[in-house]
């Protein structure tokens, strides 16, 4: 049985685009492509990745969500793959920008 990737674009943008900025700034489409990239997401990897943007390590993780360490690392990996980064460093910079992403967007929605 074959796993399927989701495909890393999203509004004609790559992930990898959004995440190779080196100034730090954060552009609309760019925060588009990340929020749009979670949605392919399990629930339990999304609260993976929304509590890995908020620095916390697997340990913690894995405490905050009930179960082993080895899972959250299984979990980590499969979120790797299904989006396309091929690092833990790429995979902790997505989750950090696409965690600010949907709670700014969040922020902005509460204030309308």
């Amino acid at each position: 049985m074959g796993t399927k990737r989701i495909a890393p674009r999203a509004h004609g943008r790559p992930l990898k685009q959004a995440l190779g900025r080196d100034d730090g700034a954060m552009t609309a489409p760019d925060a588009a492509v990340l929020r749009a990239n979670l949605r392919h997401l399990t629930p339990r990897q999304r609260d993976i990745v929304r509590l890995l943007g908020h620095g916390r390590s697997s340990a913690s993780i894995a405490a905050a969500l009930g179960v082993t360490t080895s899972a959250v690392t299984a979990q980590r990996a499969r979120i790797r793959h299904l989006l396309g980064l091929g690092t833990e460093w790429e995979l902790t910079r997505y989750a950090i920008l696409a965690t600010l992403a949907v709670e700014a967007s969040s922020r902005r929605s509460r204030l309308r």
